[in-house]
């Protein structure tokens, strides 16, 4: 019977150890849960862009390249995606987003593979000249149309208080199809912001 005791005390003693040690790995999961449930926001953030705030879900319907591709939004995802909206001349404005675009991509080295380049030129489209203006920019997917199902596409993307031509911004979809920030003006910006969501994240 001396024995016994000895032995209960260190099975009560394992047993306080291992709760101690599945309380310690399940409590991340626990405060993320809570946080979640109250819809807990940090007052501050790391991005250097603005945040699409509820992040929105795009569809689309059947688009086309300006290769005359078929081509559905959906075909994009598993990738993170930059979309820049111009009218369809691609004035030196437009040119030096995509510009951006690219460099932003480049300057990714070795991750530049989980990023791709959407341009949406908007108005009537010719496929030759606008593929001559574009020759510089390789890699880039184009969406000419047609017309309509453009313009729904489009309106996926209007913000409050924004024009998506007019306010020369960059969109950034995230691997899943979520709009969930925009750039203007900010190439730095966007860098860092891909840079650190590609290290953090598993998508894309």
């Amino acid at each position: 019977m001396s024995e016994s005791v000895p032995t209960t005390r260190k099975s009560r003693s394992g047993l306080i150890i291992l709760a101690v040690l599945i309380a310690l790995f399940a409590l991340p999961e626990i405060i993320a849960v809570g946080l979640q449930t109250i819809k807990w926001r940090p007052k501050s953030t790391t991005n250097r862009g603005d945040l699409v705030q509820p992040p929105r879900a795009i569809s689309s319907p059947n688009l086309q390249t300006l290769d005359n591709k078929t081509l559905k939004f959906s075909d994009l995802q598993k990738k993170w995606t930059a979309i820049y909206f111009a009218d369809a001349e691609c004035d030196a404005l437009c040119t030096k987003n995509l510009y951006t675009m690219r460099q932003v991509q480049t300057a990714l080295g070795k991750e530049q593979g989980r990023l791709q380049r959407v341009f949406v030129p908007m108005g009537n489209v010719s496929a030759d000249q606008l593929q001559e203006k574009l020759k510089e920019y390789p890699g880039m997917t184009v969406i000419a149309g047609p017309n309509y199902d453009v313009q729904v596409f489009i309106q996926q993307f209007i913000l409050p208080g924004a024009n998506v031509v007019d306010n020369q911004r960059v969109y950034l979809v995230d691997p899943l199809g979520n709009l969930m920030m925009t750039y203007r003006d900010n190439p730095s910006g966007m860098l860092k912001d891909l840079q650190h969501l590609m290290k953090t994240s598993w998508a894309g």
